[in-house]
């Protein structure tokens, strides 16, 4: 298997971390990073490299047990490794590599004997204070290995409710790594979520909050009612039209079965799953719900973490939070890519936008329990409602044209758009000019002239044969200027072209970076 750049990165730096340091090191790869592979692979590192060395990978669901055991058992497929889940029935204590669930070994920590090596997956749940079934747990392994060695892996470095991860008296002391959701949504690995400002908005000016989170029972109280409940499906329906799966987060267990109602109400097929749903019932309906049967799925507080459904193209969002951590998970919910889909619509009924700023460069100072990060400079557009960083000129969606300011905004990290992205409008291009590009010392590129009408826009440069990154966005690219797939040589592309010119209906955004226009997005005007 032939990991990305940043999968080698991250199996290196837990290396490099233990050059130096003797602490409990977090990587921190979101939703799309393929966490499972870079576990694997790491594993398979340390074994055989050090044959005496014995791993326990912990986690809190059984879908991650069994999906982090797999993914091993197709990196390696003769490694050494069992599983120890109730919920799996496998109850494995020998084996020299153990992917267990929490629940089920840390009471029984004398039946595993001595380990050198514990990973957690998910580790944002472990609980700040020094208590827990994940402390009981490594408290008794470490009966057997005081030099026993802790890593973390999560996509969200800070709990729901008391801030991050490091910090004074945290089990955790250091990040070793970080894949950043920008990269990945730049390389296609993560679509992009388009945030909607909707008409109804939720108010939660009299819910009170208690460990930096709002009260949940005040909270449903406020939110559940019948007419805030028509509204906003009204506005789901329609913004839902176009899209496939619609998954919509509420506000209590009554707020979802409430929700499920009026949309089943309005024709929609529909289900709910809560923590009072079977364990049985809710594998039904999440099967049926990736399998299209079911067109919106309403939970609450379930499928934050251990769920994918890449089909997910809408993203409903009726519970305000003032966790950032979980405002991530739930977005992230919706940014696995799937076949057909060029992006997740987020329907902002709570205002988590403005609360928490855009999720792919999370500034987390103010992730504490009792600091409220105050409003994150936004402005809507008022011609397609989506929400766009203040300071820009035109809207990242449409492209309407905002009006100069009259006062010049304080710059701040935190910013009211999902995605950090600053762009300009499309630009429509209609054909492309084919050339190769020759530098010194360099493989030969591909270069693209486009043309907008008779006028040119800018070029672009695919880079076929460089290898690494470059070589995986141009690919990526080409696919999408020309709806096919790549030849594996500039040469041969070039080759392919019976005319150099090549008429085309695209849409392209561009970025200045110096002297020279980047493309930043290509799509179809269609």
């Amino acid at each position: 298997m032939e990991l990305r750049d940043y999968q080698l990165s991250a199996i290196q730096s837990i290396y490099d971390y233990y050059r130096t340091k003797d602490g409990n090191p977090i990587l921190v790869e979101p939703t799309g990073a393929g966490k499972s592979v870079i576990i694997g692979k790491f594993v398979e590192g340390v074994v055989s490299h050090n044959p005496e060395q014995r791993i326990l990978m912990v986690t809190h669901v059984k879908e991650l047990v069994e999906q982090n055991y797999l993914k091993l058992m197709t990196i390696w497929p003769d490694a050494p490794a069992g599983i120890n889940a109730a919920s799996l029935k496998q109850r494995d204590t020998d084996s020299q590599i153990i992917f267990a669930s929490i629940q089920s070994v840390y009471k029984n920590y004398l039946q595993l004997g001595r380990f050198n090596l514990i990973l957690i997956d998910e580790c944002h749940l472990i609980p700040h204070k020094l208590e827990g079934m994940y402390h009981k747990l490594i408290n008794g392994l470490k009966r057997f290995n005081q030099n026993l060695k802790v890593i973390g892996f999560t996509a969200t470095p800070f709990r729901m409710t008391t801030g991050h991860l490091i910090g004074p008296g945290s089990l955790f002391t250091d990040i070793c790594h970080e894949t950043k959701m920008k990269t990945l949504i730049e390389r296609g690995h993560l679509c992009k979520v388009l945030p909607k400002h909707t008409q109804t908005q939720l108010d939660v000016s009299g819910v009170n909050k208690r460990g930096g989170e709002y009260i949940a029972s005040q909270l449903e109280k406020a939110i559940d009612t019948d007419d805030i409940n028509h509204a906003a499906v009204n506005e789901i329906i329609k913004a839902g039209k176009d899209r496939k799966s619609w998954l919509v987060f509420c506000s209590g267990v009554d707020h979802a079965h409430h929700v499920r109602d009026i949309l089943k109400s309005r024709g929609v097929v529909t289900e709910v799953v809560t923590g009072k749903t079977s364990i049985h019932e809710r594998e039904q309906i999440i099967n049926d719900y990736k399998a299209g049967n079911i067109k919106a799925l309403v939970n609450m507080n379930v499928l934050t973490t251990g769920f994918d459904a890449p089909a997910t193209d809408l993203l409903a969002c009726l519970r305000p939070t003032g966790s950032t951590g979980l405002w991530v998970q739930m977005i992230g919910r919706g940014m696995r890519p799937a076949a057909g889909k060029e992006n997740c619509l987020v329907l902002d009924f709570a205002a988590n936008t403005e609360r928490h700023g855009h999720i792919d460069d999370i500034d987390m100072a103010h992730n504490t329990p009792n600091d409220e990060p105050g409003a994150a400079p936004v402005k809507i557009c008022p011609e397609c409602e989506s929400y766009n960083h203040a300071g820009v000129r035109y809207c990242s969606e449409c492209g309407y044209e905002f009006p100069e300011p009259e006062t010049k905004l304080k710059p701040k990290a935190s910013t009211a758009q999902l995605l950090s992205f600053e762009e300009p409008a499309l630009t429509n291009i209609t054909r492309i000019d084919i050339s190769v590009h020759h530098k010194e010392g360099k493989p030969p590129s591909l270069r693209l002239d486009l043309f907008s009408g008779l006028r040119f826009v800018c070029c672009d440069f695919l880079c076929l044969e460089h290898g690494g990154y470059a070589t995986e966005k141009a690919k990526v690219n080409y696919q999408k200027y020309f709806k096919q797939a790549a030849p594996d040589s500039t040469l041969s592309a070039y080759d392919s072209f019976i005319h150099k010119s090549v008429e085309v209906d695209l849409m392209i955004r561009t970025k200045k970076n110096g002297k020279y226009t980047n493309v930043t997005d290509i799509r179809s005007a269609a």
